[in-house]
């Protein structure tokens, strides 16, 4: 994806688009001054894993953009009474699926996920739940 691409999507990253913040990013489109593994991220493909949909390295600017979340993350629903003990255990079912691909099962470096919480999971229809914040390599 191109920097203006991106720019164009986010309204030159306006904060009224902004879905929450992480360590050293914000999420939805993350922006960041470190260095990240792009390709490596395309290869770790899970239903519950959030997606990467592209990435761009152009201008000093290093931006990774996940798929959006439908419903928000978990941490926002914790004390729905909406929310099930049945939803809760699929939403665990899914955690525990998404986090044995990224500590083993995936097609390249393994990923340890240093920072597994309630607001680094993001529920999608259904109460899908799939992982996201997982930039950590061994």
């Amino acid at each position: 994806m191109t920097l203006e691409e991106i720019k164009l999507a986010t309204q030159n990253f306006s904060d009224k688009n902004l879905i929450g913040e992480g360590g050293f990013a914000r999420e939805k489109t993350r922006r960041g001054s470190r260095p990240i593994f792009q390709r490596t991220l395309f290869d770790y493909r899970h239903e519950n894993i959030v997606g990467l949909e592209g990435y761009c390295n152009e201008n000093d600017e290093k931006i990774i953009v996940y798929e959006h979340a439908s419903i928000e993350s978990l941490d926002l629903y914790l004390n729905n009474p909406g929310l099930t003990w049945t939803k809760r255990l699929k939403i665990c079912i899914d955690i525990v699926r998404g986090l044995a691909v990224l500590h083993g099962g995936g097609p390249t470096k393994d990923v340890v996920h240093t920072d597994i919480k309630s607001a680094n999971v993001l529920l999608y229809g259904d109460w899908k739940a799939k992982i996201s914040d997982h930039l950590q390599y061994l």
